[in-house]
């Protein structure tokens, strides 16, 4: 046999060859259109499930406040939850931010389903009337960046799923009945950049893990609790720091030299403690400061003279200290230096009589 025998009898011309893949392409264009109608049809319909879980979890929470805050929340009725007051809501229709202020709201965040706000970025219920516990079910706003509580009535401890907001930026319960103590998982929040939990009656020690694992906190307020113990010394690694207040504790030990690294630090608050202990050197490292407060201690030994190198400083507040010697007299070189507060008896007469010379 011929190796010409071996070859097609026959070759489809194109034009056949196009006749019969055409139908092959219009039904492969259509599943694929057809996918994607069923993919836009399903994203609409989850939107709208999501919306109306939305919707309802807000209504059952306004139902169990009282009439005045039914009255002060009346723009809440319907299904249009997004055109609600105080409530923002993202391009598909999700909540993203509650953010009720100044309003007197009274009732419990416990019927507050948080479960249903998959996308809540901002909770803002500030100078309320609010009252109870914060629920351990706050735990499932994952996506959460501010929460802001402060100037109600809630009481009892902070929940330690607290730690689960791993996104947190800003938390304040600032001016509640909070009690018990700072709870350690706190320190898993390292997106954290201000903590407020001032004026509440926290006990017991500020926790190594907040100070040692919070880098990225500016602003850091424990003032006015009944907190005991001594500062960590792992505070010098907070050097994004700009605020510090733990006044008004009970606060004991010395001042750590390690807060010289905190080279941000702009106000420093420690005053009505009862720390001891001499002010170390290494505070004079602190270009930056504007205020420092250290006043009614049981603080010792001599004011160093690197204080003199606080240029910035313009609130010096060391009275009420049982200080020896006087204020160096390059002290006297700060000159935005508004207030100077050291009067201790004989200290005082002993600091003037140094700064005339």
């Amino acid at each position: 046999m011929s190796s010409s025998s071996l070859k097609p009898l026959s070759i489809f011309p194109p034009v056949l060859v196009l006749f019969i893949l055409i139908p092959f392409f219009l039904l492969s264009f259509h599943f694929h259109v057809f996918a994607l109608h069923a993919t836009s049809f399903d994203a609409f319909q989850n939107e709208v499930e999501q919306g109306a879980k939305e919707t309802y979890a807000l209504l059952r929470w306004k139902a169990t406040l009282d009439d005045h805050s039914q009255s002060i929340l009346s723009s809440w009725n319907g299904s249009r939850h997004c055109n609600w007051s105080g409530i923002f809501c993202n391009e598909a229709g999700s909540v993203v931010n509650i953010s009720v202020t100044d309003s007197g709201l009274n009732g419990t965040l416990q019927s507050l389903s948080f479960l249903s706000f998959p996308n809540l970025i901002k909770l803002n219920l500030r100078n309320n009337s609010l009252y109870g516990v914060i629920p351990s079910h706050i735990s499932n706003l994952t996506k959460l960046t501010i929460l802001d509580l402060s100037f109600n009535n809630i009481s009892r401890k902070i929940p330690s799923e607290i730690s689960s907001l791993a996104s947190l930026g800003f938390f304040s319960l600032f001016a509640n009945h909070i009690n018990g103590t700072i709870p350690r998982e706190i320190g898993l929040l390292t997106s954290l950049s201000v903590l407020s939990l001032q004026d509440n009656y926290l006990t017991g020690s500020i926790p190594a893990s907040i100070i040692g694992n919070l880098s990225d906190l500016t602003e850091l307020y424990l003032h006015d609790n009944i907190l005991s113990g001594s500062i960590p010394p792992d505070v010098g690694r907070m050097r994004s720091l700009g605020t510090l207040d733990l006044s008004r504790n009970k606060l004991t030990g010395a001042v750590p030299a390690s807060m010289g690294n905190l080279s941000n630090l702009e106000y420093l608050y420690f005053y009505d403690n009862e720390l001891s202990g001499s002010i170390p050197k290494e505070l004079g490292m602190l270009g930056n400061l504007y205020v420092l407060q250290l006043s009614s201690n049981n603080m010792v030994g001599k004011i160093p003279a690197s204080i003199a190198n606080l240029s910035n400083l313009f609130n010096l507040l060391l009275d009420a200290n049982n200080f020896v010697g006087g204020i160096p007299v390059s002290v006297g070189n700060l000159t935005k230096l508004v207030t100077l507060s050291a009067s201790t008896t004989k200290f005082l007469v002993q600091s003037r009589l140094q700064l005339e010379a």
